[in-house]
């Protein structure tokens, strides 16, 4: 059990790196774009991970029902849920858009867990959820405060205009930059119930599986229907080979670690712990992020991110003494 614990904090300090690295580049990059080319550089990490691990025979006890569910935890999670990121944080706002949709994941986790699952829900599981989820609101919404250092770059902001998307798309992309707040808010719920879903179900079909097979065989459907999706879209930057260099490089090792890396970490997290409470300790991220902003951006630790800690950390504590 403390594995799964660490397992899902570590994924959640490695997404909150790659979220910093898919919010700045989703200026310069269309979503689609960004979830191709992650989710293909997460296989750099993967297969030789398979490997390693000696987890290739896993292959041969999948039926074709251990494949196919895999396969669409990974559509679920990977294809639609991670792209909707992309999308909505030039909608909605970084923080807005983790916040709602993490917060988000941990409901829909614990009601799909209960449903379909049968997970447990102790008391004091659900009050540590609670306290987690609100010193995470209080970190995200409270706790910026800057001294100094790097900012924006110039033309940008928390919430700015998207990477232009085209196409039979086009109508879309306008209709959502007009009514930015109600279809960034959607879509982040949305991506709660998608992630949340994932989740459970995904601890249901990796069971008795390695964690790296069972991240890597969700893999080739998920690249053909993003290329395809970004392939139809006239303006996007993979179509027209337009990727600068420099994103394809920060965007490459965010899919190895952020796809590739926290995946194998989530199912190793999931097959030990129940859906609900690893989606609170993954939605620690944010917490992550202010400290990495703190360390390499010089953003001012305020009372608000203590306080935001300290119930974290004491959420944390109640769901590992259960």
């Amino acid at each position: 059990m403390a594995e799964g614990y660490a397992a899902a904090i570590a994924a959640a300090f490695v997404w909150a790196v790659s979220g910093a690295v898919i919010a700045r580049q989703a200026w310069r990059v269309d979503p689609f774009s960004i979830s191709v080319v992650r989710v293909t550089a997460s296989l750099l990490f993967l297969v030789p991970a398979i490997f390693v691990l000696g987890a290739q025979g896993d292959f041969a006890r999948m039926s074709v029902s251990d494949m196919a569910q895999l396969i669409g935890t990974g559509f679920l999670a990977t294809a639609l849920a991670e792209t909707l990121f992309a999308v909505t944080i030039p909608l909605f706002g970084l923080t807005r858009t983790l916040t709602v949709a993490q917060g988000g994941t941990v409901l829909f986790a614990y009601v799909f867990g209960l449903i379909f699952i049968g997970d447990k829900i102790t008391v004091l599981i659900g009050i540590g959820s609670l306290v987690v989820v609100v010193g995470v609101y209080i970190v995200a919404n409270y706790g910026r405060a800057r001294t100094g250092g790097p900012g924006p770059i110039a033309g940008e902001s928390e919430v700015a205009a998207p990477a232009p998307v085209s196409g039979r798309f086009g109508a879309v992309a306008r209709f959502a930059r007009a009514h930015a707040f109600a279809v960034g808010l959607t879509l982040s719920i949305a991506m709660a119930m998608m992630w949340g879903g994932a989740s459970v179900w995904l601890r249901s079909a990796s069971e008795g599986f390695d964690a790296a097979a069972a991240a890597a065989i969700r893999m080739p459907v998920v690249i053909p229907f993003l290329v395809l999706v970004a392939g139809i879209q006239p303006q996007s930057s993979l179509r027209r080979w337009a990727i600068p260099r420099r994103s394809l490089a920060w965007l490459a090792v965010s899919g190895m670690t952020g796809t590739g890396l926290v995946v194998v970490l989530i199912v190793t997290s999931l097959q030990r712990v129940s859906a609900g409470e690893f989606t609170v300790l993954f939605n620690t991220s944010p917490l992550f992020g202010m400290i990495l902003g703190a360390i390499f951006l010089r953003e001012r630790i305020t009372p608000w991110v203590v306080v935001g800690a300290a119930l974290v950390l004491g959420g944390i504590a109640m769901i590992a003494i259960r």
